[in-house]
């Protein structure tokens, strides 16, 4: 009988995992990639603290702010959360304080204005060293008529819409965001203004047949700091409102969480906006009639990768 033969474990090395490359509390537990790169995602509803350890070079980053609210009574879309993508070399060993906005709130009465989206911040020391700007809040008929001051969109990493008797569109940020879309208005039929993506500004709707072109959010913008595409900061889209009977279609949000726009033909039953998808800073659909809110903006982001 032949003898069997051991080699010493000693001759073998076994595999290895890289250390982490940084501490973070709240703790967050990191995706490790194919690539041995580690990604963490901050989730909203924690300030975080972060210290890089050494032997990091380089931190590729993805912030993305909280999206606008929607509007309500012939409401304005929400604009998304501003978008910001790049890379900084960290000081090792120094405390980086991380915070991701939250969505604004959608119009719950037709007198009180909906939220813009708050901001996502890193920051040293004091010192911001990333800020993306939460998405532009989209206003209804009655609050804008109210005043003169509330006929202008809101401004934010992307701008919200223009609703009824709003005048100028909500601006987006340079590099973070897009223009909302104007309100457009024939006879007894009203499509307000998508907000503007991350990607692209709101759609402006057009009233040349049966259905109508719809005032869509603004897209959002993709990227693979994840290992996957996925995209991000997608506008709200704007309420439609039509007096007599016929059909009407409704605004649908960007891509990259925008929610979709309320639509409502005469004294028929409401269709309910939708809210902006969290984590991806989309911005809150306008509602069509005053017997429902408008969508509430997505929470943002914030994702490390290294």
């Amino acid at each position: 009988m032949s003898q069997l033969s051991f080699t010493s474990l000693a001759s073998y090395q076994l595999p290895t995992t890289r250390a982490a490359p940084l501490t973070i509390s709240p703790a967050v537990t990191p995706t490790i990639l194919s690539t041995g790169d580690y990604v963490y995602s901050l989730p909203t509803g924690s300030n975080y603290s972060v210290v890089f350890l050494q032997g990091v070079t380089s931190v590729r980053y993805l912030v993305v702010a909280g999206g606008g609210g929607g509007g309500k009574s012939i409401g304005a879309g929400g604009g998304a959360g501003g978008v910001l993508s790049g890379t900084f070399t960290p000081t090792i060993g120094s405390t980086y304080n991380m915070t991701v906005g939250t969505g604004g709130s959608g119009m719950t009465s037709e007198t009180v204005m909906s939220a813009n989206g708050n901001n996502s911040i890193i920051s040293l020391a004091g010192n911001n060293i990333v800020v993306a700007f939460g998405g532009g809040a989209g206003s209804g008929q009655s609050y804008a008529i109210a005043s003169t001051s509330n006929r202008t969109g809101r401004t934010g990493g992307s701008g919200a819409g223009a609703c009824r008797w709003q005048t100028t569109v909500g601006s987006g940020i340079s590099g973070q965001g897009n223009n909302g879309a104007a309100l457009v208005q024939s006879g007894n039929k009203f499509l307000s203004g998508g907000g503007g993506g991350a990607g692209g500004a709101g759609v402006v709707g057009a009233i040349v047949t049966t259905p109508y072109v719809r005032s869509n959010g603004g897209n959002g913008i993709s990227n693979n700091i994840t290992g996957t595409a996925v995209t991000y900061g997608g506008g709200g889209g704007g309420g439609t409102y039509r007096l007599n009977a016929g059909t009407l279609n409704r605004a649908i949000g960007g891509s990259g969480g925008g929610g979709n726009g309320g639509s409502q033909v005469a004294s028929g039953t409401e269709t309910a906006p939708s809210a902006g998808t969290d984590g991806l800073g989309g911005g809150g659909g306008g509602s069509s009639g005053s017997g429902v809110n408008g969508g509430n903006g997505g929470n943002g982001v914030i994702i490390l990768r290294l």
